[in-house]
């Protein structure tokens, strides 16, 4: 930019000095900023300020927040490194808590949250991962169930009063898990959905019939039942297993577990 002198009373202007005048005036407009720096051009002119940096907090939740739940409450933790636990509560409570994922949150739990301006609601980082849970009635192969989610309460697991709603993604064709079993519900983000991960039930193992006989060393379609022990039925499922061992005949009750992504025969009737 020229270096502009001031015109005394009577000087004449030039031409020179009227064009560095405008040279520095449009230089005006170009002023950029640096983050944190931003600048703004309005009618009232140029204003230059520091930007709003992203608010963040270690909350713990004072409220379970439920799918699209807002404005719930949390308290807010400072750090003191003078305590033994250095993560004190700073006896202060954060209104405006909401969940944008549609996942379950419990009363207790610790996170990171941003504050969000635009929705005036701060948001749990990172969102819903996981709960324990036991299913309320039976989940079959490919479908849903209902689950009450459990809480760990004074060092025991309780339930914690809600429920969502568990799909499957790991039980083989014609299987299920039956209410009352205990389940690892694994939040899954781009479906906005709870999965059973894990259980403590055989997931890789069923029973049925034979269809037909199957030979030592062939494979064979074998009916897949489920239900009460002793009172079994067919699923309507099926599947192929193979024989390592001897000859089973048609229609006889095997187990078949699933190795390597192949079924295989374990047991059979004699």
């Amino acid at each position: 930019m020229s270096n502009i002198q001031k015109v005394a009373p009577g000087e004449s202007i030039t031409a020179e000095w009227a064009n560095a005048l405008v040279d520095a005036v449009l230089g005006l407009g170009r002023i950029v900023g640096v983050a944190p720096v931003q600048v703004q051009a309005s009618d009232l002119g140029i204003q230059i300020s520091l930007a709003s940096l992203p608010r963040f907090d270690l909350v713990e939740l004072q409220d379970t927040i439920e799918p699209l739940d807002t404005e719930k409450r949390a308290k807010r933790f400072s750090f003191d490194p003078s305590e033994t636990d250095p993560w004190i509560d700073a006896d202060q409570t954060l209104e405006h808590t909401a969940d944008p994922q549609h996942g379950l949150y419990l009363a207790g739990e610790r996170h990171l949250a941003f504050f969000h301006a635009g929705a005036g609601q701060r948001i749990p980082l990172p969102g819903v991962q996981f709960h324990f849970g036991k299913l309320t009635a039976t989940l079959a192969a490919g479908g849903s169930a209902t689950a009450a989610v459990w809480k760990v309460s004074s060092g025991s697991p309780a339930d914690s009063t809600y429920s969502v709603t568990a799909y499957d993604w790991l039980l083989p064709p014609g299987g299920e898990l039956p209410s009352g079993t205990p389940v690892l519900l694994l939040f899954h983000l781009q479906s906005k959905r709870f999965y059973v991960a894990a259980s403590n039930a055989g997931m890789g193992m069923v029973i049925g019939k034979t269809a037909g006989a199957i030979a030592k060393g062939s494979s064979g379609t074998v009916n897949v039942f489920n239900g009460t022990a002793g009172s079994e039925a067919s699923s309507g499922s099926t599947i192929t297993a193979y024989n390592a061992f001897g000859d089973v005949g048609a229609v006889k009750w095997v187990a078949a577990a699933q190795i390597n992504g192949q079924w295989y025969l374990i047991a059979a009737e004699c």
